[in-house]
């Protein structure tokens, strides 16, 4: 074993400085996460007890993001990189805390949800805008899919004692000393503005170069980047359903915070062992073949709550589709990010400009698929919502794959 650590040690010393730092900076960051996705979800579940308003936060969320990748992109003229990272972190920090600390104000308007959500959501947009382009910029081909690998299992890693030690602290709180919901979740809102915080000074604190942003939309699509935003659409279709509702049906089926933090821990270090293994391994050409793989064992997770919507039905949508996700981002992002350094090539200055294109497709398949959980919610029936829903993202995915696969495939081989 130890011999392993140091093994894995020293390989973690091949990435540069800088890249190393990066790493620090998104596991504080990831380990804020849990926190402010699935607990927040929980919470206003909790407060209201409808999926509509959860639906409403994550709507203004998904808004905010690309808004805000264009707003990022203007104001690097005047800001540094590191400087913009950092807001977001105090954004994000800031809309936990309206979110908790004055949720009494937000009684049943699910449209002050939606205005928290899109603060929260400009927090991302500075965060992950610049989170994308340092990544790209700090990382080669050659060691990308080890760098993500790494962060994703660094990210699963306090995914399994976050949620644990979460979820029972407020079931703790709350029945133990008998303390009001909002009392229960004001510790763990508090960790996370300090870990979100400490991780913006991290990154403020470094030399990163800031991006010359020449431009801020792409002038000529070639086919790679178009079969790049079907494929980004319908990642983006899956994320609108699956950033929430799976939290809700595990507190509406399954049992309470506590049982949500177990749960989530369990699946975190299957999906670590999943994407490491993966990342340390993978070559360019196998990221095609496990998108399309990782979709279908998705589809086949949410056949299981269409069919069984039980306790066993869910169990099995959640481990299923554990190793789902564990693959779509860490076969998904190295294909993206080689694309853009081909289209790049000696253009350094219309980088960002590939990074605001993807989020403004990602955010649009996002939104759409958010947009119909709320009318079906609204017009139709909320059991058909939470059975039917979560296949149905997974088969429109797999049904645009036409769309990506063949030009994608085509490039890897080039690779």
């Amino acid at each position: 074993m130890k011999h392993r650590l140091l093994a894995e040690y020293h390989h973690l010393l091949t990435l540069p400085k800088k890249a190393r730092i990066l790493q620090i900076s998104f596991a504080l960051q990831g380990a804020a996460y849990p926190i402010l996705s699935t607990f927040m979800s929980a919470f206003i579940w909790r407060q209201e007890g409808g999926l509509i308003n959860v639906a409403f936060y994550h709507l203004g969320l998904f808004i905010a993001l690309p808004i805000v990748f264009y707003l990022n992109g203007t104001l690097l003229v005047r800001f540094s990189i590191t400087r913009l990272y950092l807001y977001g972190s105090l954004l994000m920090a800031v809309s936990a805390i309206i979110l908790v600390l004055f949720s009494q104000l937000f009684v049943l308007v699910g449209f002050i949800y939606a205005l928290v959500g899109f603060i929260d959501g400009a927090g991302n947009g500075f965060h992950w805008a610049n989170r994308n382009y340092l990544t790209q910029k700090e990382t080669e081909s050659s060691c990308r899919a080890y760098f993500i690998g790494l962060n994703l299992t660094v990210d699963t890693i306090t995914s399994i004692f976050v949620p644990l030690i979460a979820g029972w602290t407020i079931v703790t709180l709350e029945h133990a000393f008998n303390l009001p919901l909002i009392m229960s979740y004001i510790p763990l809102v508090l960790f996370a503005v300090l870990l979100l915080i400490t991780s913006g000074i991290l990154v403020e604190k470094e030399r990163f170069a800031s991006p010359k942003t020449a431009l801020l939309h792409i002038q000529l699509i070639s086919p790679s980047w178009r079969a790049m935003r079907f494929l980004t659409v319908s990642l983006g279709i899956i994320e609108g359903v699956t950033f929430y509702l799976p939290t809700i049906l595990i507190l509406e089926i399954v049992g309470n915070e506590g049982v949500l933090g177990t749960l989530t821990s369990l699946l975190a270090f299957v999906g670590m062992a999943l994407t490491y293994s993966y990342g340390r391994k993978a070559s360019i050409t196998h990221h095609v073949p496990v998108l399309i793989l990782s979709q279908f064992v998705g589809m086949i997770a949410g056949f299981f709550v269409m069919i069984a919507f039980n306790q066993f039905g869910v169990m099995l949508y959640l481990l299923l589709s554990t190793i789902s996700f564990s693959f779509l981002w860490i076969a998904s992002e190295p294909i993206m990010m080689d694309i853009v350094d081909v289209e790049v090539a000696d253009n350094e200055p219309i980088r960002y400009a590939y990074i605001l294109d993807r989020e403004v497709f990602l955010n649009i398949g996002r939104v759409l698929s958010v947009s119909i959980v709320l009318v079906i919610a609204f017009f139709i029936n909320m059991q058909i919502l939470f059975r039917y829903s979560l296949v149905s993202v997974f088969l429109t995915s797999i049904l645009m794959a036409p769309l990506w696969v063949s030009t994608l495939s085509i490039k890897n081989k080039q690779k």
